[in-house]
């Protein structure tokens, strides 16, 4: 997305996942601001995250995060948003950002979530989510 971005992380620590992130955006930005010569805030809003607590919710999260560039009329098919995993998740790409044993645990092939990807996309209803998600907006 151009002006957001969505990272779904599963945490193996007990140290916080945002403070990876803090410690690493405050990095990038320092080093931005030190390139241009700029001083100040680069992002717009604080960091935000959110615990993913069930099955359901985690393929909401996943379906949402892909849905994002199609939503925003960025592209029509998302197979062409190379910005996304979506191409690792229906197996046209391997990156090594991707944990196919998490496609695995609820799909039994990349065909097989592409297929229940394609059958209720346009019936996927952000409304019954809306409170789970953070940055919804109608």
């Amino acid at each position: 997305m151009p002006n957001h971005f969505h990272f779904l992380i599963k945490q193996n620590s007990a140290k916080p996942v945002n403070l990876l992130f803090n410690s690493l955006l405050s990095g990038y930005v320092q080093r931005y601001n030190n390139k241009y010569q700029r001083s100040g805030r680069l992002m717009s809003n604080k960091l935000q995250h959110k615990a993913i607590d069930s099955d359901n919710y985690l393929i909401y999260v996943i379906r949402y995060i892909h849905l994002n560039p199609t939503n925003a009329g960025l592209v029509d098919d998302l197979s062409h948003w190379e910005f996304s995993n979506y191409l690792e998740w229906i197996g046209l790409r391997k990156g090594k950002l991707f944990d196919p044993s998490v496609r695995e645990s609820y799909y039994f092939s990349p065909d097989a979530y592409k297929l229940s990807y394609s059958d209720d996309r346009d019936d996927f209803n952000y409304s019954s989510i809306k409170e789970l998600l953070i940055d919804f907006d109608e």
